[in-house]
């Protein structure tokens, strides 16, 4: 493959146009996980936007940092065979320049799919939604677990949908396979250490990784051997969040925050001008529980529970809802629009709409330009 001129060592600006593979030429970063730097890339295979990751800087340096984003890619490799789990298009897992190329998902994560009011705050959604996706990320977490694998870093931003619904877990950066020992994961982190952290980042306490504000009790807990009562406890918190716009557990402070997800019982779902069947509360309820042995058995079940007293709910297969690539804002567009050439509504800036309506991408990007 060809040399990335120290695209590895630097997860900046300077990436841009660097091409990986002489395939794959860096457009811009999406993120940035605990293994390594997703970005937005163009295929001039497929002509078509996907997204490339690759070992950040900091793993790099870490002396069993490129071995962990080696088994990364493997277990990505592994569990890619479920429909609903990020399909891998290429990877290279030698060195000098391991990576992963992923199938771009332009419909935007949960997260942003959440509904917020002109202030950008999270609102609440109704029940029904859930039907739109909980059975699918139910279903491959499932899957997952049967692999022998715990994601570990269950939260919306790492659901991703493609322009009708469909959902498709990712970023396996911290997924572990049950049974590894703790140490393998390298590094750690000190809650003393900190006043106040960011509950969206990415963590080591004591051995365990996640990411703090859906992090069950027993991730806290040294050496603790984790299973996949882990990842349903971080759904069922991302569950809350998607019915109550706001997360059980709230403290700012990191120890607080802990404390929290250790001892204190959530809050009750607030009341919305919608009915939420006391079946779904008493199961979000079980799922949240301080003891894993008190959860369900599997997600499928947490999901049928939750489920079953909300009618079947599917939403309109004409309407396509795709991610702007400059502002992110979530557009709607009709079936009509499959390989078109318009203007997100919000920023103004023009695009193309893929025949399938699976991809959009700016006017230009296919030539390396953004205009």
């Amino acid at each position: 493959m060809a040399n990335l001129g120290g695209l590895n060592q630097n997860a900046t600006r300077e990436s841009v146009s660097k091409v990986v593979a002489g395939r794959y030429r860096i457009i811009s970063q999406l993120g940035a996980g605990g293994m390594g730097v997703a970005y937005r890339a163009w295929d001039h295979r497929s002509e078509r936007p996907v997204v490339v990751k690759l070992p950040s800087r900091e793993v790099l340096m870490r002396q069993a940092g490129p071995e962990r984003f080696r088994r990364e890619i493997f277990s990505m490799l592994i569990l890619a065979e479920h429909p609903s789990v990020v399909p891998v298009i290429d990877h290279c897992q030698s060195d000098p320049d391991p990576f992963v190329a992923m199938r771009f998902l332009p419909g935007g994560s949960l997260q942003d799919r959440q509904r917020k009011d002109t202030a950008r705050v999270l609102q609440a959604m109704q029940p029904k939604t859930l039907w739109l996706w909980l059975p699918d990320v139910a279903s491959a977490l499932d899957f997952i677990h049967s692999k022998g694998v715990v994601h570990r870093d269950i939260k919306p931003a790492n659901f991703f949908f493609d322009g009708l619904w469909r959902v498709f877990v990712g970023d396996f950066g911290i997924a572990k396979f049950m049974g590894e020992s703790d140490d393998q994961d390298g590094g750690s982190w000190d809650p003393r250490t900190f006043g106040e952290i960011s509950s969206q980042w990415t963590i080591t306490t004591g051995g365990q990784l996640g990411t703090l504000a859906y992090m069950a009790p027993e991730q806290f807990e040294k050496n603790q051997d984790v299973n996949g009562r882990v990842d349903q406890y971080a759904l069922a918190v991302t569950i809350y969040e998607w019915l109550a716009g706001s997360r059980p557990f709230t403290a700012k402070e990191s120890q607080a925050l802990m404390r929290q997800h250790r001892v204190s019982a959530p809050p009750p779902l607030p009341q919305q001008q919608w009915e939420i069947p006391t079946s779904l509360r008493q199961a979000l309820e079980r799922a949240l529980s301080k003891n894993p042995q008190d959860r369900f058995s599997t997600c499928a079940e947490l999901c049928q529970a939750l489920l079953a007293d909300i009618p079947l709910f599917t939403d309109d297969k004409n309407v396509a809802r795709l991610l702007c690539p400059q502002c992110k804002t979530i557009l709607k567009l009709p079936s009509a629009a499959r390989g078109q050439r318009g203007k997100c509504t919000r920023c103004l800036t023009p695009m193309v709409v893929a025949d399938d309506l699976g991809a959009l991408w700016l006017v230009g990007e296919s030539h390396g330009g953004t205009h």
